[in-house]
């Protein structure tokens, strides 16, 4: 019920449907908080990702403040759901990932605000993260953009050398990744 009311919160964001989508995504989110209590887990990823679509929402208002504060309370379960599989023996490649998604959507929401040194730190994070956890096969394609969202901020402040650098570098892990 839960991915359902997400699902549909999503078809009405792309519709423009703000409002409507704010609040099935937040029904969502209490349905699965409420799984979780159940089971005693703690916040699991489906939190998180709820999280994540009501940020994307007030991203979409211009509202970034609001839009951060969801993203970060998302990375925050998304860390933590990592940190319990690594605490188990194993590795949360799910959870990893979307750390290093979440960051580069940070990254983006900081770039919209003009906090470059911000947007920066959350995407060279979010690189750090799926270097040391992925190979470049199943990474290429995050590491490619957020490589590239480095090569703009680097644009921005007028280093035009590393932004060259960086859009190189995408480039050629694209190619890697996706032939040419």
């Amino acid at each position: 019920v839960a991915g359902t009311m997400k699902n549909i919160g999503m078809v009405l964001a792309e519709q423009g449907q703000l409002d409507e989508a704010m609040d099935k995504f937040q029904e969502a989110q209490r349905i699965y908080k409420c799984l979780n209590d159940v089971k005693g887990d703690g916040p699991c990823c489906d939190v998180a990702s709820a999280l994540s679509c009501m940020g994307n929402v007030q991203n979409r208002r211009g509202e970034l403040e609001d839009a951060l504060q969801f993203y970060g309370e998302a990375l925050s379960i998304y860390k933590a759901a990592s940190k319990r599989a690594q605490e188990m023996g194993g590795r949360s490649r799910l959870a990893l990932q979307e750390v290093a998604s979440t960051l580069k959507i940070m990254g983006m929401v900081h770039t919209k605000r003009g906090e470059l040194d911000m947007a920066m730190n959350c995407f060279q994070d979010a690189i750090g993260i799926m270097r040391q956890n992925f190979n470049d096969k199943t990474s290429g394609p995050l590491v490619t953009s957020i490589l590239s969202r480095i090569g703009g901020i680097f644009s921005k402040m007028g280093k035009l050398e590393e932004a060259m650098s960086h859009y190189h570098e995408a480039y050629d892990l694209a190619t890697q990744t996706f032939g040419t």
